[in-house]
């Protein structure tokens, strides 16, 4: 485990030490006696913010924030309440300008690009006369003829438009196959199982991010190979960052589980019950599993093996944790936190189930590297693995720091037998600053539990997306990977440039 990497120092289970040094001798530290009041008003909403995960100069801007957070009750348990925006904010910021230190140190460097036990080649795809200004926000390999070869899907959140590839018969050309306000994610089901696979897409219904409710889950039902008719499943929520389908009720059909993002105010966890009985007018009756927003993804799985349908939630904003929520056998659904972050600063942002150590049962590929709050490089950000130990309990293994990691997935890339991991990160770069950080990059496993990292890119922060599969069905796993040129907060300058959408990036382990 690269614990040095991140900032972390080996200690007992879930607890580490944070980045940073530790303010001078005589800095004149306000009175710790001042801590109670720290502890008390955030733990409300979130684990206590360690100061030193942050530089000093981005609390006082921090503090304000919650400060307004407080205001509306965000994220509070039932029956608390917040009175932060009450109190005297000066305080807050002397203690944490105290305790924090000036700057972050960087993170651990990677290796330099060079060959190593896989070599890729790389090939662009992009939509006809496109400018080359992307907003990607998901890329996936997909099967959607049934013809075993593997095609592209791109969200373009940006651009509005939900993009279609077939790189092994026409290299390079990706086609428009439905206009959606702002698709952020999409996964294969045929929802209706008429034999024919469907895209289920989770739509923002806004590019910026904002407390408003017009996101919506919609169905791209497939009447013809290649040929797709948009059916809006479920309307006027949050933002919506991921949707599912699995039968959760066990009634043969397939249900909607949403992760509704939102931003400050709304957002949550929804399940939608399938009460359709003619497909040309599906009917979905949803109801909030969890109120709080920022949930990322949703992937669902029977954890517990007792052939019921279960899920996983990555919560993000300033709640920072999983948490797997068990079907119960008379209904409703019992969460189990499996990881809280050691901070409300973490950054989640992705969140894979794949068995990392071949034993059978399904462990859970972290990545923390989400900066776009202070566009910040942070040694803690990173790679990280959660293994299953049975009984709902996992433990946390730190593999690799990666600033900027935005998606991390698990697959055998070397050939050998056991699962690796590639990733890759996007952080805006406006003062050309982040040029020797890696982009792209693979942890090789060459033993249990034992990761090595290979450098595939360096400098090229624009990637916010990536998905593993084998497209050319020469028996290795390919890359495929989604940039983000045109991303911007108040018309700032995000220092990135590209001259494509989408790369696939080849694995030679194997000749065709």
């Amino acid at each position: 485990m690269l614990l040095a990497g991140l900032g972390l120092a080996a200690g007992p289970r879930g607890q580490e030490a944070a980045p940073g040094a530790s303010p001078p001798e005589g800095a004149g530290l306000p009175d710790d006696g001042f801590h109670a009041t720290v502890a008390k008003q955030c733990s409300k909403c979130h684990v206590e913010p360690p100061p030193e995960y942050l530089p000093r100069g981005m609390w006082r801007l921090r503090i304000q924030e919650m400060a307004q957070r407080s205001l509306t009750g965000t994220g509070l348990a039932p029956g608390e309440e917040s009175t932060l925006w009450q109190l005297n904010l000066t305080e807050f910021n002397q203690y944490f300008e105290a305790r924090a230190p000036e700057s972050l140190p960087a993170p651990e460097p990677w290796p330099p690009v060079k060959d190593g036990p896989v070599r890729f080649e790389r090939h662009d795809l992009n939509p006809p006369g496109a400018a080359p200004v992307p907003v990607t926000a998901n890329v996936r390999f997909w099967d959607l003829d049934g013809d075993g070869r593997l095609e592209v899907v791109v969200c373009d959140m940006g651009h509005g438009v939900v993009l279609y590839g077939d790189p092994s018969r026409t290299p390079g050309e990706l086609r428009e196959i439905a206009k959606i306000p702002n698709p952020d994610h999409a996964e294969m089901v045929d929802l209706d199982q008429d034999g024919r696979q469907d895209l289920l897409v989770a739509d923002l219904g806004d590019f910026l991010p904002a407390d408003h409710e017009k996101g919506s889950v919609v169905w791209l039902r497939q009447t013809a190979p290649g040929v797709f008719e948009k059916i809006v499943l479920a309307e006027k929520l949050p933002r919506v960052a991921d949707a599912r389908a699995g039968d959760f009720d066990g009634d043969g059909d397939l249900d909607l589980l949403v992760a509704a993002f939102g931003w400050h105010t709304v957002g949550g966890t929804f399940l939608f019950d399938n009460e359709t009985t003619d497909w040309s007018a599906p009917r979905f009756n949803g109801f909030p599993v969890d109120a709080r927003p920022g949930p990322i993804h949703v992937p669902p799985v029977d954890l517990n093996g007792d052939g019921r349908l279960d899920f996983v939630v990555l919560l993000s904003q300033q709640f920072e944790r999983v948490v797997a929520y068990i079907n119960g056998s008379r209904g409703g659904f019992r969460p189990v936190e499996v990881f809280k972050a050691p901070t409300p600063v973490w950054g989640h942002s992705g969140l894979q189930m794949a068995d990392l150590d071949g034993d059978g049962d399904l462990d859970i590929l972290l990545s923390n590297g989400d900066t776009l709050d202070d566009a910040t490089v942070k040694p803690y950000h990173g790679i990280r693995w959660l293994e299953n130990e049975g009984d709902l309990e996992f433990e946390r293994h730190d593999l690799a720091a990666m600033a900027g990691v935005h998606r991390a997935q698990a697959a055998d890339l070397d050939g050998d037998g056991d699962q690796d991991i590639a990733a890759c990160s996007f952080l805006p770069d406006p003062e050309g600053k982040l040029g020797d950080l890696a982009s792209i990059g693979w942890l090789e496993q060459t033993g249990p539990g034992v990761f090595v990292p290979h450098t595939l890119e360096v400098g090229k922060m624009s990637h916010t997306t990536l998905d593993l599969g084998d497209y050319d069905g020469d028996g290795d796993v390919d890359l495929l990977v989604g940039n983000m040129i045109g991303f911007t907060f108040a018309k700032t300058d995000t220092g990135i440039e590209s001259d494509n959408w989408v790369e696939l990036w080849e694995n030679q382990t194997r000749e065709p």
